[in-house]
């Protein structure tokens, strides 16, 4: 891990305050590191982070993969601040439309013309006012040609 950071075997030797032979017999296993010397060398070449907040993110190539297993990428938090308003405001929509949904909601017998998920259909006649939709056709016959716009019969 020390060669990941720059560090020869003797750099390395001081950075840690042991000998050079110490360092040689942790990487041969020899001997066992001591776990605050590896927790330390981990925190140095990014593989871990700092406090119990960061308890099970970790950093494998490039990238920083979360507890779920997700991961991120340096570019992914440039509309952090975005991405977190958007959330608020649609935390704050539902509510509102959860209130209104359930001020909608029919009980009893006029419950029976509700649809599914609570909202109570609105009327869409040409009595409130909207214009009838026309009917589908699915012929060809309001295709017309070139010929017939251009008033041409070859």
């Amino acid at each position: 891990m020390y060669r990941s950071l720059g560090m020869d075997l003797h750099g390395c030797a001081q950075f840690l305050h042991v000998s050079t032979r110490t360092v040689h017999n942790w990487e041969s296993g020899k001997h066992d590191i001591p776990y605050a010397t590896y927790r330390l060398m981990r925190l140095l070449n990014f593989m871990e982070l700092p406090g119990k907040a960061w308890q099970g993110w970790c950093f494998a190539g490039g990238k920083l993969i979360s507890p779920e297993g997700r991961s991120f990428e340096g570019k992914d938090s440039s509309w952090w601040g975005l991405l977190l308003l958007r959330a608020r405001v649609n935390d704050r929509l539902t509510q509102r439309l959860g209130v209104e949904g359930a001020a909608r909601t029919v009980t009893g017998a006029a419950g029976a013309d509700r649809v599914a998920g609570g909202v109570v259909p609105r009327p869409t006649d040409v009595s409130v006012g909207r214009r009838e939709a026309p009917a589908l056709d699915l012929s060809h016959r309001h295709f017309g040609t070139w010929r017939e716009r251009n008033g041409r019969r070859d």
